[in-house]
């Protein structure tokens, strides 16, 4: 009998022992707990899940800075020459009857600008109104028109009277009449001209 376990003990003791799993042998959960920061703690493990970087290919986070189909609006508008807007069909200026302040705002419908007494419907600051032609003025503050004629009454501006004996020239300063005045009446003429109206 003690023969026996001595028989029994060496043969246990001559056995090969199993090795170790390797990390490739190792579960999924044993390799990531192998990569283990010095202190023991184990490294955090950043996956990507097989994104590739923008250089390679990949589809950028956004598209902010994608460029623009080429059927898009904004991809056909052309180039508008400086102080020009692009108006779906034509680049035009936002001061104009057809386009007053923005593509499509029109002063006069249908192309066909109402009638103003004395003046002219124009587009200024953005804005349909209207303005009075070399020999009227708008002296009474209503949106009717022009109706006050540039004369003896109105001389350079409203209610500006010519005394007697002078006369109003070129609708800007009165004159002495007669030959007297060809001097101031020139003058005037001269500054209508620089004026250009």
């Amino acid at each position: 009998m003690p023969l026996l376990v001595a028989l029994v003990l060496l043969a246990l003791a001559c056995a090969p022992l199993e090795p170790a799993p390797t990390p490739a042998d190792a579960p999924p959960e044993a390799a990531a707990d192998a990569v283990a920061s010095p202190d023991g703690a184990p490294d955090a493990v950043t996956l990507d899940g097989g994104r590739t970087d923008a250089a390679e290919g990949s589809v950028p986070d956004t598209l902010t800075d994608a460029p623009l189909p080429r059927d898009t609006p904004d991809a056909q508008a052309p180039q508008c020459p400086e102080g020009m807007t692009w108006c779906g069909l034509f680049c035009s200026a936002l001061d104009t009857t057809a386009n007053c302040g923005g593509c499509g705002v029109q002063c006069c419908p249908g192309g066909i600008c109402p009638a103003v007494p004395g003046g002219t419907i124009v587009c200024a600051r953005a804005t349909c109104t209207y303005t009075c032609d070399r020999s009227h003025l708008d002296c009474d503050g209503i949106t009717n028109g022009c109706e006050a004629q540039i004369g003896n009454s109105n001389c350079g501006g409203c209610g500006r009277r010519c005394d007697p004996g002078t006369s109003c020239a070129e609708g800007i300063q009165c004159c002495p009449s007669g030959s007297g005045g060809a001097a101031c009446r020139d003058a005037a003429l001269r500054a209508r001209e620089d004026a250009g109206a």
